[in-house]
């Protein structure tokens, strides 16, 4: 019998219902911590075991890398489905432990084949990192653009606070960041 395990992944921690008692675990770097866990509940193997996440962009790569390294068997639920089922089991607040009892309940609409170990492929992963950050920077870079329209059409006052955003910008943010949102603040480059 399978034994499934909902798991609500944030920044630093995974939130884990084991189907007896919630858990937390630290996300750090070959979660070790909750590996251990995982080999004293189940010491002869993780075949019976399927872990049940939605998945939260880098937060969970290390978790899906653990899945595929030690071929855990996992099903990775889209966040509107998880969300849909929140609302279907008439869950109002959303706290990491509710949704790691949530994640668990899952598995009752699942078939035993929709829980796989993931594959592991490295230039897939890279080029889902670089997307992830292209796309980022694309977002961030429109809703930099609008409020940069806004301030510059705001006359004095809107120049002077610009300049504060852009001082701000230059101190908090990476240097290939700066450089993004400094192209975005000039305008477009006309050519010659």
């Amino acid at each position: 019998m399978t034994h499934y395990i909902g798991i609500d992944v944030s920044r630093d921690s995974l939130q884990v219902f084991d189907g007896i008692q919630d858990r937390s675990f630290p996300n750090q770097p070959g979660l070790v911590s909750f590996v251990s866990f995982l080999e004293r509940k189940h010491p002869h193997g993780f075949q019976e075991v399927a872990l049940i996440f939605e998945p939260t962009g880098p937060y969970s790569w290390e978790l899906v890398n653990l899945c595929a390294r030690r071929e855990i068997r996992c099903h990775i639920i889209p966040p509107k489905r998880g969300h849909h089922f929140r609302q279907a089991l008439g869950q109002r607040s959303k706290n990491d432990p509710i949704d790691a009892r949530m994640l668990t309940a899952f598995h009752v609409l699942l078939k035993e084949e929709d829980c796989r170990a993931p594959i592991q492929d490295p230039a897939r992963e890279t080029l889902q990192r670089y997307l992830a950050a292209y796309q980022l920077v694309q977002k961030a870079r429109v809703q930099f653009s609008n409020q940069h329209h806004a301030l510059d059409t705001a006359g004095a006052k809107g120049g002077v606070i610009l300049a504060c955003f852009l001082s701000s910008l230059r101190v908090f943010c990476h240097p290939c960041v700066f450089f993004v949102i400094l192209s975005v603040s000039e305008g477009p480059r006309r050519s010659s």
